[in-house]
């Protein structure tokens, strides 16, 4: 029975090292905003950031969701599931979410975990909320592990 608690234990365990988070922090944030960033400009096909960036927005607003329902669709066939609304209910909630967006000032609500310094921050196209063990970067960086 003990061994069931073991992986929530670690876990504790981990969360408690405050400096060994902060110093693995910091070493990610230097890796991803020095390291990782060694190019004389950054590109969609050079950053992970911008790739990123380019794959949201395209599932938003350049058809990048229509190509999701359709394979979502043929995976339902292919496998004989019984959802015949599936499309629509999709469809529905995410036309919900895209007014709600053109609300908010036409920005999609970002939830990045794992975010470390909020590398999305600087995007006007979204509003941000990072989520982290440990931040890097305070501002717009929660702490949170579960």
């Amino acid at each position: 029975m003990k061994s069931r608690n073991l992986p929530l234990q670690v876990w504790t365990e981990h969360l408690e090292k405050a400096d060994v988070l902060e110093n693995y922090s910091n070493a990610m944030k230097t890796l991803a905003t020095k390291h990782w960033k060694k190019l004389e400009s950054e590109t969609e096909d050079t950053s992970r950031i911008l790739w990123t960036k380019r794959k949201i927005l395209e599932y938003y607003y350049n058809g990048g969701l229509d190509n999701q329902l359709i394979r979502d669709e043929n995976r339902i066939k292919r496998h004989k599931l019984k959802d015949p609304e599936f499309k629509e209910n999709v469809l529905n909630n995410i036309n919900e979410e895209i007014r709600f967006e053109e609300k908010n000032n036409g920005r999609i609500k970002l939830l990045d975990v794992g975010s470390c310094y909020n590398p999305f921050f600087p995007f006007k196209e979204f509003e941000v909320t990072g989520l982290d063990i440990a931040p890097a970067y305070k501002h717009g960086v929660y702490k949170a592990d579960s």
